[in-house]
């Protein structure tokens, strides 16, 4: 049996996604987002989302480490452990917005990736939270 280089990274990207579990998971950060503040929500989804490794992936300690730092510091901390950060900021002007939009931007991809792990009542009830957080359509 011949195993080709795409084939072997089908199968990697496969694993990478989402489970209900992750999904289920990512609903109580959701929920725990629409019980604070909104100068809080962000800085809470990205701590749970550091906690869920196929929302994390590569960027885990990144996006675990971002809760910890000063405002200041969180486009260091991105730029050095997070290479999907790196690619995003490329050509985008460096202000104060930029970790602002990559943090939305990650949780937007994963919410549409998580959604589609719920059925039925999860999903409407997946859906509702993430609308009450303001952060854009998933679907």
């Amino acid at each position: 049996m011949r195993v080709t280089v795409a084939a072997v990274v089908a199968l990697l990207l496969a694993g990478c996604g989402p489970s209900a579990s992750d999904a289920r998971t990512f609903q109580k950060v959701l929920d725990a987002g629409n019980m604070v503040p909104s100068e809080m929500k962000l800085k809470i989804l990205i701590q749970g989302c550091s906690e869920i490794g196929s929302c994390a992936g590569s960027c885990e300690r990144a996006l675990g480490t971002l809760a910890q730092v000063s405002v200041d510091q969180r486009g260091a901390i991105l730029g050095h452990g997070c290479a999907d950060f790196r690619k995003f900021a490329e050509g985008r002007p460096r202000d104060d917005r930029l970790v602002d939009d990559f943090e939305r931007d990650w949780l937007r991809r994963y919410a549409a990736r998580a959604r589609e792990k719920l059925d039925g009542d999860e999903r409407a009830r997946f859906d509702a939270s993430w609308d009450k957080l303001g952060l854009g359509g998933v679907r």
